[in-house]
């Protein structure tokens, strides 16, 4: 429990600390408080968008009736009592007026010849030619008004005004309005969870990819259970969500004050807002109102707690599947190519949230919402807009429980598998095979199992290029490397046979074979791109490839000197050039070159051998300098006398001879090479660089 609370309390930290946390969590906090001035600046639009109205009339009683008629549409109406229009033609006085911008419309009323009352309307903004509609439909009741007798005009207002009273029988919501905005706040609540659940579970997937990439995971692998590694970051994640979602309600109790104070019991701030309420139609005013005293600040505690509840329901479970998905990719972009898969639910959830807002007693709403994965989104959205029985609240959180306690297994395994995995997202049958390598034995392993098994982490599912590696030295190196875990690009240049019989002997490991030649910068490039293609990255570069060519200076052709420098030390220069800008931009990297023992002593007979191995040797100590403080070490390795074709083929006798030189009286072993060059790959050595180890035997003393 302790190594999941300090991993817990190690991603919370370091979430909390980023700075994409606090800008988030300000822009959230202002926009929350920002909601409780909303009333104001309704009033503020209104006023500002108001159409200023000059009325002429024909008489006083359809002055009144079209005064009365215009109220509602909250536009400014002034009536100039010197004109009595006859026609619906415009008074130039009128029109100089709208010219200079004094008002943003006329309106004439006048008798045409049948004496009915007529209009002529001259919109000169925009906004008042958009509201001739408007306009019209205001003044029926003007004309019906205007065209009966003053004896009968008192009783036509009254039945104008005919009561119609509505009983709403829903426990919810009182009138149309109250249902528009409570669904409306819903519906803005329905959004938080939804980005919520995605954010912090991309989060989760992007986080684990991360560190991946920067080898933070293969470090920690060592110190705790992959189980504890994903427990460790949901739920931190978790509590960096719940802690942001805490800020928030803090801010919307802070809103909730401000709204208090500004358009509640307070008289000056109910005298502002009835003074800036003049201005507006009824429907405003009521949406104001609504506003002000149903806003977010006071919306039911009841449905922010589920709001809480559902939220966890959510994340807990996408963020199994991000986590267990995540684990198994290698590049953050790539999780935005899978997310579309594993969100579908939560997106359909999304879309039946919606008709749930009209219609939540919907046959496919009711049980959608007790099914775990969109159960969240679609209950809450029930819960906060009808009455939703006992026992189908119960059975959508016990589902999800579930359904969480279950992903939770299938992460943790995913997790395991794929915590370690680089370069292509695996295929589902590697998956389903790694998952069935994994769980056959399920007792507590024993100390050297353990120790094993860490050993064996060390380099799980790191990426090395091993020149010249499916042959002697080279093979030994690739199968040790792989035999850890390592994906080993192995690399050959004619003998195809002989890939293909290493590959064949170690099939339960993961080993490519590339073709090529290292004394071709161009096949150096495409060898490097290959292994990039199809691993993502490249850890490590072994630069084993060696030919020899014997004879005695004076019998050594130009050529024959030249075509050893260009394998054996050329082709050093251009794999490391070809990967070297690879490891810079990940910051980290291993170089180990294969030089020998005859590059210290010399040999009669192999002066070019010598020379290549020797310039290996400046090559390396001038490379670990220039690449000391960019996470990079280069060392080197040479070999003495070792058992392979290359030593088999000398004379007994004068293999003999070298014997009896090496003070261990034998050859050396292949495999013993490779775990020194293994060695050097480990993370342990990485205080080494610029160094050259001997592996003769003791012949160089």
């Amino acid at each position: 429990m302790s190594t999941v609370w300090l991993l817990i309390k190690r991603e919370f930290v370091e979430r909390v600390r980023q700075r994409s946390f606090i800008v988030a969590t300000v822009l959230g906090v202002v926009l929350i408080i920002g909601l409780a001035l909303i009333p104001s600046m309704i009033a503020g639009f209104a006023s500002s968008t108001s159409t200023k109205f000059i009325v002429a009339t024909p008489d006083a009683p359809t002055t009144t009736a079209v005064e009365k008629s215009l109220e509602k549409t909250g536009d400014l109406v002034e009536t100039d009592p010197t004109i009595h229009p006859t026609s619906g033609d415009l008074p130039p006085s009128l029109m100089v007026k709208l010219m200079r911008g004094k008002y943003d419309a006329a309106l004439i009323a006048f008798r045409d010849k049948q004496h009915r009352l007529a209009f002529a309307y001259y919109p000169k903004s925009a906004s008042a030619l958009q509201n001739a509609d408007e306009v019209r439909s205001s003044l029926q009741r003007a004309v019906i008004l205007a065209d009966v007798n003053a004896s009968q005009r008192d009783a036509v207002a009254q039945a104008l005004k005919f009561p119609f009273d509505v009983h709403s029988l829903n426990a919810r919501y009182k009138n149309a309005e109250d249902e528009f905005f409570s669904q409306g706040i819903v519906y803005f609540l329905l959004i938080i969870l939804y980005i919520a659940v995605i954010t912090y579970g991309m989060q989760v997937a992007t986080g684990v990819i991360e560190e991946k990439a920067n080898r933070i995971m293969e470090v920690m692998i060592g110190a705790a259970r992959p189980t504890q590694l994903l427990a460790g970051k949901i739920f931190g994640i978790s509590a960096v969500a719940l802690l942001q979602l805490t800020i928030n309600a803090i801010a919307a109790a802070v809103a909730a004050i401000i709204a208090g104070v500004l358009y509640g019991s307070s008289p000056n701030g109910g005298q502002a807002l009835a003074l800036a309420q003049k201005t507006q139609t009824a429907q405003q005013q009521q949406l104001s109102h609504l506003i002000a005293t149903q806003g977010l600040p006071h919306v039911p505690w009841v449905t922010l707690a589920f709001l809480i509840v559902f939220f966890f329901l959510g994340f807990f479970s996408y963020a199994a599947i991000y986590a267990g998905v995540g684990s198994l990719l290698s590049k953050p972009e790539e999780v935005q190519q899978y997310s579309v898969v594993f969100m579908a639910p939560i997106i359909a959830a999304y879309v039946l949230a919606i008709f749930a807002l009209q219609f939540p007693d919907l046959t496919v709403v009711v049980w959608g919402s007790m099914i775990p994965l969109v159960s969240p989104l679609l209950m809450f959205t029930r819960i906060s807009t009808t009455d939703v029985p006992a026992w189908q609240i119960a059975v959508s959180i016990g589902g999800s429980l579930l359904a969480i306690w279950g992903l939770t297994l299938l992460a943790g395994k995913l997790y395991r598998v794929g915590v370690l995995m680089y370069g292509k997202p695996p295929r589902p049958s590697e998956i389903w095979r790694a998952l069935r390598a994994r769980s056959g034995a399920r007792c507590a392993p024993t100390p050297d199992a353990l120790r094993q098994r860490r050993q064996r982490h060390v380099l799980s599912e790191r990426v090395a290029i091993v020149t010249g590696g499916t042959r002697g030295i080279g093979a030994a190196i690739t199968a040790d490397l792989a035999s850890r875990g390592c994906h080993v690009a192995a690399g050959y240049s004619k003998d195809r046979a002989k890939a293909d019989e290493l590959r064949a002997r170690l099939p339960d490991h993961s080993i490519s074979i590339h073709q090529g030649r290292v004394d071709d910068p161009a096949s150096c490039d495409r060898v490097v791109k290959e292994v990039l293609r199809d691993y993502g990255r490249v850890d490590f570069l072994v630069n084993n490839a060696g030919i020899t060519l014997d004879k005695t200076v004076r019998k050594m052709t130009p050529d024959e000197w030249h075509q050893v420098l260009q394998v054996n030390l050329s082709g050093a220069f251009h794999m490391t050039k070809a990967v070297l800008e690879h490891m810079l931009e990940r910051g980290s990297g291993r170089i180990v070159n294969i030089s020998s023992v005859i590059g210290e002593t010399g040999n009669v007979g192999q002066a070019n051998y010598a020379a290549s191995k020797a310039g290996l040797v400046g090559l390396t100590k001038s490379l670990a300098l220039e690449m000391a403080r960019k996470g990079i070490t280069v060392n080197c390795v040479a070999p003495g006398f070792i058992e392979t074709e290359m030593v088999g083929a000398m004379p007994k006798a004068a293999l003999d001879t070298v014997i009896e030189r090496i003070p261990l009286r034998r050859l050396g072993r292949p495999e013993e090479v490779a775990r020194v060059v293994r060695f050097l790959l480990e993370d342990e050595a990485g205080y080494i660089t610029g160094a050259i180890y001997n592996v003769t035997g003791g012949l160089e003393m």
